[in-house]
């Protein structure tokens, strides 16, 4: 999570430097960009509402500001905007076919600058000492390339989130020193041992 932050953090500098830039908007011509935000895939770490959503953020001084889109996306809606955008034709029938974002865009400028949208610039995620062993076990994984072992590291970084959780709820309830707490970290760390143990690669990212 810590990484994850720092990812953050990147991408709000990144975002930020745009849109401080005239390529973000061009109040003379009227014209803008935009800017579209999604995960690469889930790396096996499926959301909690639904196996096959992926969060999408859309930056543009013409997007529908705090709008949440309800229509059904994929990925390949992401690409026909920007082909609908660029005046370019369909790449493949994947882009034909996909419903675009128009949804998310307004025709009028939206007046929101960068000093609307303050960036924190550095990481503040805190892990646990007990989210940390439990991460540590990563290094019994295959991580020689992208994509390799990546159900069980799915499965690992989110039992170091539940005790990462954990530990902030025991510790706001003074409840650090408890038998209950210890007895509920160890069942974490006891999981993720056996999703180590656990023979052969069996991914679920594909």
């Amino acid at each position: 999570m810590q990484q994850i932050a720092d990812g953050d953090v990147a991408l709000g500098m990144v975002v930020n430097h745009i849109m401080k830039s005239p390529v973000y908007f061009n109040s003379g011509t009227g014209e803008g960009s935009a800017i579209f935000i999604t995960f690469d895939d889930a790396q096996s770490s499926l959301d909690h509402i639904h196996p096959h959503r992926t969060p999408l953020v859309v930056v543009s001084p013409f997007a529908k500001p705090g709008y949440l889109g309800l229509k059904h996306y994929s990925t390949a809606s992401i690409v026909k905007t920007e082909e609908l955008l660029l005046g370019l034709p369909p790449n493949n029938l994947g882009d034909l076919f996909a419903t675009d974002l128009r949804d998310l865009f307004q025709s009028t400028y939206n007046g929101i600058t960068a000093n609307d949208v303050p960036v924190t610039k550095m990481a503040r995620y805190m892990p646990s000492t007990e989210g940390k062993r439990i991460w540590s076990l990563a290094r019994h994984l295959d991580t020689s390339a992208p994509d390799r072992d990546s159900r069980r590291l799915g499965a690992l970084a989110r039992l170091s989130i539940s005790a990462d959780d954990l530990h902030r709820k025991a510790a706001r309830n003074r409840l650090l020193r408890t038998g209950s707490y210890r007895t509920q970290q160890a069942r974490l760390f006891q999981t993720a041992v056996k999703v180590v143990k656990e023979e052969g690669r069996r991914d679920s990212d594909d």
